[in-house]
C-alpha cells in the first residue's frame, strides 16, 4: 500500500489531445474519497478496472461525438452551393465536394489525387503553381484569385478561388481548405459589356455632332471632339460656360438647371467659341442622365448651325431691305418683293420636302430587309442582324464566329471572295458593290450584293469590316430573262432570213442528188464493160475503179447532209415561230405518247432491255396540237435513251391526272448518267448540248419547252450525276 501513495489510481489513461483530463475535478474528488478509507488490494484492483472501463466508454463517447461533428461538417460541405476542396501543401486534391461535377464536369473521385493544375492549360498551370507556392511558403490564406480551368467537355471555366490554411496539433500548416466559385458568366458578361461600351464609344467619338457630359457644377466630364486648337485633356474639368459667349450665359444656366430639376430634355441656341477662334452659332439638345430617378449629369448634343443662322439673318436683312424699299420705291420693287417671297416659299417647300424625304428614308432604313453584318480581321462574323433568318436561313448566333466563305460559298466563289478580301485588307477602303452566289441553309443558291466599309479601332488599326448584304436574285434573273427575250427576238429575225436563203439550195440538192445517184447506177454497167475491154479510165484525178464504190457513198452523204440541214432549219423555224400552231384540237395525251414510242421503237430496243409505260386511265383530253405534243414526247424519250450507259438501265414513262391541281402529268424517268447542277441550269437554253459530237443541235429541249409553254404547261427536271434524270411535264385540263 505504501508503494501506491502519491499515485493516482482513479484517473484513467484518458486525456484530450493537449494532455488535459476531460474532468479533473471529478477524478480528484473520487480519488480523495477512495483513499480516505484505506481500501484493500483487491478493492483497488476492482476500482482500477471499473475506472478504466469508464474511461474507455468516455473516450468512445467523445470519439463518436467528434465523428458526428465531422460528418455534420462534411455534409454541410457536400451540400454547399460552391465547389469546396481540401488541398495538400503539394497542391493535390484530398477532398472534393459533389459541386465539382456541376462546375468542372468531373466526379469527385475523378479529381482526388490529381494536382490542382491538372485541369488547366500549360500557361495557366504555370501561373497558378507559382501563386500557390508563394502562398504556402508564407503560410497565409488568400482570396479573389481568378484562374481558368478546363471543363471535362473541353470548354473553359473561370473560377474565383478563396483559401484558408489548416494546422495539425503542433500548429504546423498541413493543407488548405479552398472555396472555388464559378464566375464564367460574370466574366463573359463583363467582356460583352466592355465590347458594347467600346462599340458605343466608337459611335459617339465618330459622331458628327459635339457630345458633352456635364456634372451638376457645369464641369465637362466627357467630350467626344473639341475645336481644332484645343485638346480634349485641356477641356475636361473646365466650366462649359468658358466656351459660351457671355451674352448667353443666363440662357444656358436656366436651361441646364431646368433639366437637372425636372429631368425633362430641353434645347437652346447660343453663340460660342468657333473652329477658327471666332464666334459661331450652336444648337444644343440637353438631356438628363439618371441613376434610378435622380439626375446626376446632363448630356449635351451640340450642332454647329452658323451657316443656317447666317442664312436666316441674311434672309431677315433681305426682307428688311425689301420692306424699306417697298415704301420708297415703285410697283417694280413690289414685283421684286413678290419674287423674293416666292423664292422663300419655294425654299420652305423644298425644305419641307427634304424633311419628308428624310423621314421616309429613315423609315425605309429601319424596315429594310437587308442583312447588316460585321467581320473581324480574320473574315469571321462578329455581328449579324436578325435579317440573317430571311436572307440565309440561319439564326444570328449560328453564324457568329464563322466565316461566310466557309459556310455559304462554293470553292470557286470562296477563291474569288478571298482574293477580294485580301485586296481590301492590304488597302482598306469602302467597297460599293460585290456580287457573289451563296448557299442558304436550305441548300438554295441566291445571288447577293454586298456593300461595306472598313472598321478601325481607336488607334487607327484596321480591325474588320461592316456592311450589308442584299438578295438580288430576282433582279439578276429578271435582267437575264430580258436579255434572253431580246436574244430570242434577234434569233427569230435571223432565223427567218437564214431559213429562207438556205431552203431553196437545200431543196435543189435534195431533189437533184437522188437523180444523180440514179444516173450513176444506170451508167455504171456501161462503164464497167468499157473498162474491161479498154482498161481503167481516169476521172477527176482518180481511176474509175477507185470511184466505182465511192461515188454512191458520196451521193448518199450529200443527200443525208442536205436532210440534216433541212431538219436543223425546220427546228430553227419552229423555235423562232412567234405564234404557236393551231392549238384547238382535243388531244389524247396517251395516244401522243404511244405514237412517239412507236416512232422510236428501234432506238428503245437498242438502248434498254427495261422499258415500260404506265398509261393513266380516263384522262381528259386537253386543248392543243397532237403533232406538236408527239414531238415533245419524242424528244424526251430520245434524250432518255441516249443518256443510258448500257441496256440494263431502265426507262419508265407514266401519265396521270393530278386531282388536286386538275393537271395531266407526264413523267419520263431514266437511270442514266444524270447531270451536274451547272448543266441542269442550262438544259433548256437554245443551242446548248452535251452531244455535239453525236450530231446534237441543242434545240430539241428548247423547242419542247416552247411547245409546252404554248400549251399552258410546265416542265421540270430533277437530276444528279450517276442517279439518272426525271422529267415532269404538266398540262392544264381546263376543268
Amino acid at each position: 500500500m505504501n508503494e501506491l501513495r502519491g499515485v493516482s489510481l482513479i484517473r484513467p489513461a484518458l486525456s484530450t489531445r493537449d494532455g488535459r483530463c476531460p474532468d479533473t475535478r471529478l477524478y480528484k474528488k473520487l480519488e480523495d474519497n477512495f483513499m480516505a478509507r484505506k481500501p484493500t488490494c483487491e478493492e483497488l484492483k476492482e476500482r482500477i478496472t471499473s475506472l478504466e472501463k469508464e474511461a474507455v466508454e468516455q473516450r468512445i463517447k467523445i470519439e463518436n461525438s467528434l465523428k458526428v461533428r465531422k460528418e455534420k461538417y462534411r455534409a454541410l460541405m457536400d451540400a454547399a452551393g460552391d465547389c469546396i476542396t481540401e488541398v495538400s501543401l503539394e497542391g493535390f486534391y484530398i477532398y472534393v465536394n459533389p459541386k465539382a461535377t456541376d462546375v468542372l464536369g468531373y466526379l469527385p473521385e475523378e479529381m482526388l489525387g490529381h494536382h490542382i493544375t491538372d485541369f488547366m492549360s500549360k500557361e495557366e498551370a504555370r501561373r497558378t503553381k507559382s501563386f500557390f507556392m508563394r502562398i504556402t511558403e508564407a503560410g497565409i490564406g488568400f482570396s479573389g484569385f481568378v484562374c481558368t480551368h478546363i471543363h471535362k467537355d473541353g470548354h473553359d471555366v473561370v473560377l474565383e478561388i478563396n483559401g484558408a490554411p489548416y494546422f495539425d496539433a503542433s500548429g504546423k500548416i498541413v493543407g488548405y481548405w479552398v472555396l472555388e466559385r464559378n464566375i464564367t458568366k460574370r466574366v463573359q458578361a463583363e467582356e460583352a459589356l466592355i465590347k458594347s461600351e467600346e462599340k458605343w464609344r466608337s459611335l459617339v467619338e465618330n459622331a458628327p455632332n459635339m457630345i458633352i457630359i456635364l456634372d451638376r457644377n457645369g464641369k465637362i466630364q466627357f467630350i467626344n471632339r473639341t475645336l481644332p486648337f484645343l485638346r480634349a485633356e485641356e477641356v475636361l474639368g473646365t466650366d462649359h460656360l468658358d466656351y459660351v459667349h457671355p451674352e448667353f450665359h443666363l440662357t444656358v444656366k436656366k436651361c441646364t438647371k431646368n433639366v437637372f430639376r425636372t429631368g425633362n430634355p430641353d434645347r437652346y441656341i447660343v453663340k460660342g467659341l468657333g473652329p477658327d477662334g471666332g464666334m459661331s452659332w450652336y444648337e444644343t439638345m440637353v438631356g438628363p442622365l439618371k441613376n434610378k430617378d435622380e439626375v446626376f449629369a446632363i448630356l449635351l448634343i451640340t450642332t454647329d448651325i452658323t451657316e443656317r443662322i447666317e442664312a436666316e439673318q441674311a434672309m431677315r436683312r433681305a426682307k428688311d431691305e425689301t420692306e424699306r424699299q417697298v415704301h420708297e420705291r415703285t410697283a417694280e420693287l413690289l414685283e421684286a418683293n413678290k419674287a423674293l417671297h416666292a423664292e422663300i416659299t419655294e425654299r420652305m417647300r423644298v425644305e419641307k420636302s427634304l424633311q419628308e424625304s428624310e423621314q421616309r428614308f429613315r423609315s425605309l432604313v429601319e424596315a429594310t430587309s437587308d442583312m447588316v453584318w460585321e467581320l473581324d480581321i480574320n473574315g469571321a462574323y462578329s455581328y449579324v442582324s436578325s435579317k440573317s433568318r430571311d436572307l440565309l436561313g440561319y439564326e444570328p448566333e449560328e453564324i457568329i464566329g464563322v466565316s461566310p466563305f466557309d459556310l455559304f460559298m462554293t470553292e470557286q466563289e470562296k477563291i474569288k471572295a478571298y482574293g477580294f478580301l485580301k485586296g481590301l485588307c492590304a488597302k482598306p477602303m469602302p467597297f460599293p458593290s460585290y456580287v457573289s452566289t451563296v448557299k442558304q441553309k436550305s441548300g438554295r443558291r441566291i445571288i447577293v450584293e454586298t456593300r461595306g466599309a472598313p472598321v478601325f479601332d481607336s488607334n487607327g488599326t484596321h480591325i474588320g469590316f461592316r456592311g450589308i448584304d442584299r438578295d438580288i436574285t430576282e433582279r439578276v434573273r429578271s435582267q437575264e430573262n430580258m436579255f434572253q427575250a431580246a436574244k430570242m427576238v434577234s434569233l427569230g429575225t435571223l432565223v427567218s432570213g437564214v431559213a429562207h436563203e438556205i431552203n431553196n439550195p437545200i431543196t435543189s440538192i435534195m431533189l437533184n442528188s437522188p437523180i444523180i445517184q440514179k444516173i450513176w447506177e444506170d451508167i455504171s454497167p456501161a462503164l464497167d464493160n468499157y473498162c474491161k475491154k479498154n482498161g481503167d479510165i481516169k476521172v477527176a484525178s482518180a481511176t474509175y475503179s477507185q470511184l466505182r464504190d465511192r461515188v454512191p457513198v458520196l451521193l448518199s452523204n450529200i443527200n443525208e447532209g442536205a436532210k440534216r440541214v433541212k431538219r436543223i432549219v425546220d427546228d430553227l423555224k419552229n423555235f423562232a415561230r412567234q405564234n404557236p400552231s393551231n392549238l384547238n384540237e382535243k388531244v389524247n395525251v396517251n395516244d401522243a405518247i404511244k405514237k412517239a414510242v412507236d416512232l422510236v421503237s428501234n432506238l428503245i430496243k437498242h438502248s434498254t432491255s427495261h422499258f415500260s409505260v404506265e398509261y393513266g386511265v380516263g384522262l381528259p383530253r386537253i386543248s392543243g396540237n397532237t403533232q406538236r405534243l408527239e414531238q415533245v414526247a419524242l424528244n424526251l424519250i430520245i434524250n432518255a435513251c441516249e443518256s443510258l450507259p448500257d441496256k440494263e438501265c431502265p426507262v419508265f414513262i407514266s401519265t396521270s391526272l393530278d386531282t388536286d391541281s386538275k393537271e395531266i402529268r407526264i413523267i419520263v424517268r431514266d437511270k442514266g448518267e444524270g447531270m451536274k447542277p451547272e448543266i441542269l441550269e442550262r438544259i433548256g437554253d437554245p443551242f446548248f448540248t452535251t452531244k455535239r459530237d453525236m450530231g446534237g443541235t441543242g434545240l430539241g429541249l428548247a423547242i419542247s419547252t416552247k411547245i409546252i409553254k404554248d400549251h399552258g404547261g410546265s416542265i421540270k427536271f430533277e437530276s444528279s450525276p450517276g442517279q439518272g434524270t426525271t422529267v415532269i411535264v404538266t398540262f392544264p385540263t381546263g376543268q
